[in-house]
């Protein structure tokens, strides 16, 4: 059983590469009940069969499903909230606008410029692929003076290893 009858479940997929080739081949996508730790769901999918979304998952009412920044576009959240579940992504502001109850645009800057010490929560609506509106809430925190280091210790090498490597 369940905390409070709900499945708290993290959804990813990998990269699977056959020998000899030098891309990806596969795509393994998974579901991982966080309760108990076991794989719920499975899907082994060519590369040509699209990618990373909420929308492969079975969901049941209740659910819970987590999942990275890949997983925050609106069809994905539909098909979760329109079966009864809910849904945690960390925000991808191009793929997953969000907009005030008015239905003017959220603008995040000034938002996250104001941002303290103490997390900020924010009503959030999505519009749903189907049409309406998908409420949520924008909960957003400043990261830690460590957090702000290593990602920018992470960009700085990138950006190094594009130049070194003459990618854009």
């Amino acid at each position: 059983m369940q905390p409070l009858g709900r499945r708290l479940r993290a959804v990813d997929a990998t990269s699977v590469h056959e020998p000899g080739t030098t891309g990806t081949d596969w795509k393994l996508h998974y579901c991982v009940n966080l309760g108990d730790l076991h794989c719920d769901f499975f899907q082994l999918t060519d590369i040509r069969e699209g990618g990373e979304t909420f929308r492969r998952v079975p969901v049941v009412p209740g659910d819970v499903l987590m999942g990275d920044r890949v997983y925050a576009a609106p069809p994905g959240v539909s098909h979760v909230v329109s079966r009864g579940g809910d849904v945690i992504v960390r925000l991808n502001r191009a793929a997953l606008p969000l907009y005030e109850p008015s239905g003017e645009r959220i603008e995040l800057l000034p938002r996250l410029r104001q941002l303290g010490e103490k997390p900020r929560e924010y009503q959030a609506h999505v519009k749903d692929p189907r049409g309406g509106w998908i409420h949520g809430r924008l909960f957003a925190l400043r990261q830690s003076v460590e957090a702000t280091r290593w990602a920018q210790k992470r960009m700085q090498r990138r950006a190094q290893r594009s130049q070194r490597d003459g990618l854009p």
